[in-house]
């Protein structure tokens, strides 16, 4: 029910940044997979893995050949910085790699934010505003 309420704020006009600043950042993921599922992507939210030691993927989303592995950020204004960004990406990126060496697949590394930038790449990993991820899932094909 929290993501009809979130839909409806936001059919309103609200700004998606002032929609998240109060909720938990376990309806940030939800609304994240909610997104990746009305594209055909089957998700898990909080998916935990074990290579040598335990892993644990905020939201793994699979449609046919593609594996994503999402990692949420609730950042938004100016509260990232370069550093967190590069620090994020290293993390992520080795966790990703751990996943797919577990899979014997493909895994695409991404972050979503709430940052108002565009999507760009730090060291593999994709970085999306969640006011593009829409985008992002329709021309994915161009993005990897």
């Amino acid at each position: 029910m929290k993501i009809l309420k979130i839909l409806e704020r936001l059919r309103k006009g609200e700004d998606i940044e002032k929609v998240f600043k109060n909720e938990k950042w376990q309806t940030f993921e939800e609304f994240v997979a909610w997104i990746f599922e009305q594209h055909g992507f089957e998700t898990k939210i909080h998916f935990r893995f074990k290579r040598k030691v335990y892993r644990e993927i905020d939201i793994l989303a699979v449609r046919g050949d593609i594996t994503i592995a999402v990692e949420c950020k609730k950042w938004k204004g100016k509260s990232c910085v370069p550093s967190k960004i590069k620090k994020v990406s290293e993390i992520h990126k080795k966790k990703c790699k751990s996943f797919s060496h577990f899979l014997n697949k493909k895994v695409i590394p991404v972050v979503v934010t709430l940052l108002d930038t565009g999507i760009f790449e730090e060291d593999s990993v994709i970085f999306i505003p969640i006011f593009k991820l829409n985008n992002f899932l329709l021309e994915i094909e161009r993005f990897i």
